[in-house]
């Protein structure tokens, strides 16, 4: 009976002692958790609403200061969210102590000066942005380390070197580093990320060519490397990312070689940006030819390359297409006339090329179309009259053809959108066309060298009251301002 009173007794004891240590370390971490956050603010040099400087006060509790969340069960901060406050200042290494915290955002301020290692102690960290900041130096390589980081986000910095990127985490899922000026080759670390999701490496200056090892991320969904000096082939291995999303590779000028056709097979893709590379090649012909699931491809942006052959036949498969941008590149043929079924298109460019024959009048089709730029081809005949029928045109680019015949004037035709209209230097005869008279949202209007006649109305300053640039020019010397 002692013994067992004595065993209860014990038992109370320990549980007392237990609670009372439990208190105690949850005391002293959250005292931790503020003299971090103390730190910071000593750190701030520029608070210009004084929002930390009244906020973070030592009288009242860490958890009720602005930008702060702790966690209902261990009562730690788990997230610090000091974003778009217009602070300047530099990141003490005692955000490290911080170690229950999962998000950690302090983008849209002028925090600048180096990201310091102790960032890598953040072992539960998962999301991470210091978007526009004027940060500098080095990544440190520890903070990749962290194996729960989900999204990694520095965008708009003033990062100027090499990212020290040894031993990256497994785990990784997000990585942003856009327009940081980072240099080198893409980090070969990247490769072992096998649940990484979202790689942006774009507005840097990575040099050499795209690792063909990218391919072995199949989880990945958004691949964005534009505005770098990469060179060489797109890895056909690119075709292995089954869950890829967006493909976006602009502005590397030294990108050669043919686009893989794989890459057209990936259902998922929504995005293409291959603008303003050097590549050759034609297009496949069995573009968005899925044989278990519908394209998703939404945006295909393939101008200034040097791509040959005749725009796909097929294109009409891709249904889901809003922007398609294929201008100056050397392709050739006529403009298929099955791009009218492409119902969802707002965008269509395909100027700058050596297309001939005539504009389809299937164009008019196009009930959604806002853009369309046909400038600098060889295309002849008669714009059709159902691209005036287009009620949401809001450009319409013709420039620099052979086109010919007179614009249509009868009442219910007209552009009630239109922005731009560029006629310029075809064979277009006829009247001054009377629909631009209603055109009132209209600021670019380029009619020169046609052989238009009759009498341009003189009410057209008080009509057009959105214009700003009037080009007639080398017309028919018949072509007169109403008096």
């Amino acid at each position: 009976m002692a013994t067992n009173q004595t065993l209860r007794l014990f038992v109370v004891f320990f549980l007392l002692h237990s609670l009372t240590y439990s208190s105690s370390l949850s005391t002293k971490n959250i005292i931790t958790d503020k003299d971090a956050l103390l730190v910071l603010k000593a750190h701030i040099t520029h608070d210009p609403h004084t929002l930390l400087a009244k906020n973070w006060s030592t009288s009242t509790s860490v958890c009720n200061w602005i930008g702060v969340t702790c966690g209902v069960r261990h009562h730690r901060i788990t997230a610090l969210d000091i974003s778009n406050l217009g602070l300047t200042g530099t990141i003490p290494p005692q955000l490290g102590n911080l170690s229950f915290l999962a998000l950690l955002s302090i983008s849209d301020n002028n925090f600048y000066g180096s990201l310091p290692y102790e960032l890598a102690h953040l072992h539960r960290l998962k999301y991470l942005n210091f978007n526009y900041n004027q940060l500098s130096g080095n990544v440190p390589s520890s903070i990749f380390n962290i194996s729960s980081l989900q999204e990694l986000s520095l965008k708009h910095n003033r990062f100027s070197s090499m990212v020290n990127v040894s031993g990256g985490g497994p785990n990784l899922m997000s990585l942003d580093l856009s327009e940081n000026l980072l240099e080198g080759e893409i980090p070969s670390f990247i490769l072992e990320c096998k649940q990484l999701q979202f790689l942006n490496l774009s507005f840097n200056n990575f040099r050499g060519g795209i690792p063909k090892e990218i391919g072995n991320l199949t989880k990945l969904k958004t691949l964005s490397i534009g505005d770098n000096k990469l060179e060489g082939e797109i890895p056909k291995e690119l075709g292995n990312l089954v869950e890829l999303e967006s493909l976006l590779l602009p502005d590397n000028v030294l990108l050669t070689g043919q686009i893989p056709s794989l890459l057209f097979n990936i259902s998922s893709l929504r995005q293409i940006d291959l603008t303003n590379n050097s590549l050759t090649g034609d297009l496949p012909h069995n573009m968005c030819s899925h044989h278990h699931h519908p394209s998703m491809l939404e945006g295909l942006n393939l101008s200034f390359n040097q791509l040959t052959g005749t725009i796909p036949y097929n294109l009409q498969q891709c249904r889901e297409l809003t922007n398609v941008s294929l201008s100056y590149n050397q392709f050739r043929g006529h403009i298929p006339r099955d791009i009218g079924n492409l119902t969802m298109v707002k965008v269509l460019y395909i100027g700058g090329n050596n297309l001939t024959g005539e504009i389809p009048f299937e164009i008019g089709n196009l009930p959604n179309l806002e853009e369309l730029g046909l400038e600098s081809n060889n295309l002849v005949g008669h714009i059709p009259a159902t691209v005036f029928n287009i009620s949401t045109l809001k450009i319409l680019a013709l420039l620099n053809n052979t086109l010919s015949g007179s614009l249509p004037s009868i009442i219910g035709f007209g552009l009630p959108n239109v922005e731009e209209l560029s006629l310029s230097r075809n064979n277009l005869t006829g009247k001054f066309p009377s629909f631009i008279i209603n055109a009132s949202k209209l600021q670019l209007l380029s009619l020169d060298s046609n052989s238009f006649s009759g009498f341009i109305p003189s009410t057209i300053g008080n009509s057009l009251t959105s214009l700003e640039f009037l080009v007639l020019g080398q017309n028919s010397s018949h072509l007169l301002l109403q008096s």
